[in-house]
């Protein structure tokens, strides 16, 4: 008969013909079935107890069983890997032949069993002496005898072949709790007392208080021995994370010891390019003051010396004298080869960046200039004044070519937008407009702002244009339509605003000594920016957009430019 039928012919459990691909001595350590000889061969229904009687195994051989072990004793239970070729029958009656003890599982179905009849069949065939007992587990079934059980839940061999009543332990009772949590400690601890006489069975010479005692020893010895290696690995923890957070403090020490070489060697280039080059010698001077102030350390002496001589060289190198009142507002032309400034003593005046010499002088406002800006192309120079108006004029000879007129109290702000066709102005009578740039005509008229509106910028595609207002926000409007899109909360008094060069954030300056960045289309505040003793002026982004400047004054030049220069505080009307 082929071994292909048997399972089902004898209710055995299917062997798993994968394990037989292992060697033998790993096989016989892993698995039951492949060892030399057992404690007890556990006979049982497939179709009643496929899910009980593996429970049963495991804790009848794992009772007293030390750590370094898989088992302490033996109990045959399946045949789950066959060699090759052999007989199912065989291999079981074999595996029988080498065991000490019968353990049969009593339920109905194990009366009908073909498999527990052929090896109960032959476990009392007259082949051979058995020196160890029949044990009866009921594990299904309502018996209340033995004649009950003998009659009802064995098969006929078992029957027929006890003469006297044997051992039998009552386990119907708790075979719910075997299936519902089979891996429960608490369950497994109620079987070993249940099990008690089948237990004294295979440790022969002992009562149940020695063996519960070693138990007990086992288990102090496994926890002392867990708690040992842990305390182990704890230490070898420790001195690993110190060993790494040494060689992480001896590399930042090396580290830091060769940046403040680099920073004297840049400050010495700073030093050299004083003269030739005071703009790179400033450069230079920042980095070697940077490259150890990454580590929280002060810089060394020689790197801020080299900044402060290469700032003091860049402020004597050009005074620029001309206006005869305060400068208010500055702007460079797209070329970098001049810059405007705008004047309390009602004047701008446009100045050679190289030489510093004086190119124009813009008269025509009847008040403080407050603002001044360049188109994009540069051949236009737009101001802002307190005689409620802005001009334009022609940026090469000065000549006034528009005067805008609308706003009913001071113009404090001017911007070109990117593409130079529309111009932007602020007042403080709480509005900002929009003009054509070329005919002077009045676009739009922004109302959203409860106090006087200070500072305007256009976004570089020049869809949006943001605001800022003494009323303690900024807004970003629609460019086309006016409508406003964004209310931007959380300074004081709003001087300036200005867009990343990508257009994806927002930057303010306020009165309440910090600058922040927003996200331009949530409106989101990103960073809040502090630093200044006093009220910040003015923003802007580098053309990267990685850095930001922040401004006290409006006198901030970006080629080595100085003028005597003072600034209004905030909430005081202009002159």
């Amino acid at each position: 008969m082929a071994t292909e039928a048997y399972p089902r012919q004898l209710d055995l459990a299917p062997p798993k013909a994968w394990r037989r691909f292992f060697p033998a001595w790993l096989r016989s350590l892993i698995w039951v079935d492949s060892a030399g000889s057992y404690d007890a061969f556990l006979s049982y229904s497939w179709k009643s107890d496929s899910e009980v009687a593996p429970v049963i195994q495991s804790v009848l051989q794992r009772f007293l069983c030390p750590w370094y072990k898989l088992r302490a004793k033996t109990v045959f239970r399946d045949l789950s890997c066959l060699p090759a070729g052999s007989s199912l029958e065989t291999e079981l009656f074999e595996r029988l032949d080498r065991s000490l003890h019968l353990i049969v599982l009593a339920s109905p179905e194990s009366a009908h069993s073909h498999g527990m009849e052929m090896e109960a069949g032959h476990w009392f065939s007259l082949s051979r002496q058995r020196n160890g007992q029949v044990l009866i587990i009921v594990t299904a079934g309502e018996p209340k005898t033995w004649d009950e059980i003998r009659d009802h839940l064995l098969p006929s061999a078992v029957r027929s072949n006890l003469a006297t009543e044997p051992l039998w332990i009552p386990l119907h009772l708790r075979r719910r709790e075997i299936l519902a949590r089979p891996n429960s400690n608490e369950v497994r601890g109620q079987l070993i007392e249940d099990l008690r006489q089948v237990l004294l069975c295979l440790y022969p010479g002992h009562d149940w208080g020695q063996l519960r005692g070693e138990e007990r020893s086992q288990r102090r010895r496994a926890i002392g021995l867990m708690s040992g290696l842990a305390l182990l690995f704890l230490v070898l923890a420790m001195a690993a994370l110190g060993f790494m957070f040494d060689a992480q403090r001896q590399a930042t020490i090396a580290q830091r010891n060769a940046r403040e070489s680099n920073g004297r060697e840049l400050a010495a280039f700073s030093t050299e390019s004083l003269i030739d080059d005071p703009e790179r010698s400033i450069l230079l001077g920042m980095q070697a003051v940077n490259a150890t102030l990454r580590f929280g350390q002060p810089p060394v002496a020689a790197s801020e010396e080299a900044l402060h001589q290469a700032i003091l060289s860049s402020q004597v190198r050009m005074t620029l004298r001309g206006h005869s009142s305060a400068v208010l507002g500055v702007a460079f032309s797209p070329d970098g080869k001049r810059f405007a400034t705008a004047s309390g003593d009602q004047t701008a005046k446009e100045w050679d960046a190289e030489s510093g010499k004086e190119l124009l002088t813009l008269r025509g406002h009847s008040d403080s200039v407050f603002g001044v800006a360049y188109s994009p192309d540069g051949k236009r120079l737009a101001t802002a004044s307190g005689d409620q108006t802005a001009k334009v004029w022609d940026a090469e000879s000065g000549k006034e070519l528009l005067t805008l007129r609308g706003h009913s109290n001071s113009v404090s702000g001017v911007a070109y937008s990117p593409n130079g066709k529309r111009l932007a102005t602020t007042s403080h009578d709480q509005t900002a407009k929009v003009w054509d740039a070329e005919s002077g005509k009045e676009l739009l008229t922004l109302r959203g702002h409860s106090d006087r509106v200070d500072g305007v910028a256009f976004s570089p595609d020049g869809k949006r244009l943001a605001t800022a207002s003494y009323d303690q926000t900024a807004k970003v409007w629609d460019a086309e339509s006016g409508k406003e899109l964004l209310t931007l909360r959380g300074h004081s008094s709003v001087f300036g605003v200005a867009y990343s060069p990508d257009g994806k954030r927002l930057a303010t300056a306020s009165g309440d000594q910090t600058a922040k960045v927003w996200d331009a289309e949530s409106g989101k505040e990103l960073l809040t920016l502090r630093g200044h003793s006093n009220y910040v002026d003015g923003v802007a982004f580098s053309p990267d957009g990685k850095r930001l400047a922040t401004e006290r004054v409006t006198c901030v030049f970006h080629a080595p430019v100085t003028f005597p220069c003072q600034k209004r505080p905030p909430n005081v009307p202009p002159p």
